[in-house]
């Protein structure tokens, strides 16, 4: 039943099709045969000679071969157009895995190929927002949980003072994890409404860094890891505050990832018109496959690391990267390190 509905669109254009044949063959047959009575009468008036009015037969012979032509012309046009229809209506009821074939399309090519790119954009949203639901739903339901649970044995009466301190502390790191998670979520949903930087500025992109690793000095020595840097004073116009979160992601995770005690390398040079920032870190590394996703929203490669993050971060690091106009690579192996380098144009001061 849902494949005859879907057959409709194409079916009802097919009439329409048809019933305009219809209509134009009889209207082309009124003219042919009020075009020639008024040849014949013509031919009488003109005292014509004989051997020549077979050119009068000419005029219904050319009109009848159009009348055959047309259909034959346009039957591979409807064929095509019936093809974006139906898959048109299929999107349209949700089937985001209709693909239209190129071959033998003519001059379709192009708008299958269109149609095509639109239909694998929107399945790819559409599994993005289902890995949303489910991610968002998972990371928001777990610390709940942990805080109702935790919550509820404080109402006990037979606990130890060093027992309230051990939950409260847990629930107090949870509802912290809250807060960075729907702060991250409404942080991203505004950088995805925003096509341009505002509030840029001329600033130290060094000193930026430095402040970075300033504020995350808590978890570098927690971990026991030593900053090997190499930083250099390099001038840039954009915001302050949005490539603080860059800086903050990318040590962040550094910091995160690495084994204790390690080092994490960071630099700032210039090369050529662009500042250069890269940090590496020697930790658990990213394979080949999670390389090409680790930019997208909600996406984690170590599931061992849930309860550390959203998957938001990078999202966030490689939007605000693009809107500065800038680029972020990735160099990784498994098991041994992690590089990531970001190049945002230069300030070029008059």
């Amino acid at each position: 039943m849902k494949n005859s509905q879907k057959l409709k669109p194409a079916k009802k254009t097919k009439n329409y099709f048809n019933t305009f044949v219809f209509l134009f063959s009889i209207s082309i047959s009124v003219i042919t045969v009020i075009l020639l009575e008024a040849i014949l009468v013509y031919f009488r008036i003109s005292n014509l000679k004989e051997d020549t009015i077979y050119l009068v037969y000419l005029v219904p012979l050319l009109l009848i071969i159009l009348v055959t032509a047309i259909p034959i012309a346009f039957g591979n046009f409807f064929k095509n157009f019936a093809k974006i229809e139906q898959s048109l209506s299929k999107v349209a009821d949700g089937d985001f895995s209709t693909r239209i074939p190129t071959e033998k399309s003519g001059a379709f090519e192009e708008s299958f190929k269109n149609f095509n790119k639109m239909a694998e954009e929107l399945e790819k949203n559409k599994l993005l927002n289902d890995n949303f639901a489910h991610s968002f739903s998972h990371e928001f339901k777990t610390p709940i949980a942990s805080i109702k649970g935790f919550a509820d044995l404080l109402l006990e009466e037979n606990l130890t003072d060093e027992e309230k301190q051990k939950y409260l502390k847990i629930i107090s790191t949870e509802a912290e994890r809250l807060t960075h998670l729907s702060e991250n979520a409404l942080f991203i949903s505004r950088l995805s409404n925003e096509s341009i930087v505002k509030n840029k500025s001329v600033y130290d992109l060094g000193a930026q860094v430095k402040h970075a690793v300033a504020i995350l000095d808590r978890d570098i020595a927690n971990k026991g890891i030593e900053i090997v840097a190499s930083i250099d004073n390099v001038k840039v116009y954009a915001s302050y505050e949005l490539m603080q979160e860059v800086w903050l992601n990318l040590i962040g995770n550094a910091v995160k990832f690495s084994k204790e005690y390690g080092k994490i390398y960071i630099s700032v040079k210039t090369q050529d018109d662009f500042a250069i920032v890269s940090v590496k870190d020697y930790g658990i590394g990213i394979s080949e496959s999670d390389k090409e996703k680790i930019f997208s929203p909600y996406y984690q490669a170590d599931t061992s690391h849930k309860s550390s993050g959203f998957g938001l971060g990078l999202s966030i690091v490689k939007k605000i990267i693009d809107l500065s106009d800038g680029e972020i690579l990735v160099d990784s192996e498994i098991n041994n390190y992690t590089e990531f380098t970001v190049k945002i144009p230069l300030m070029f001061l008059a």
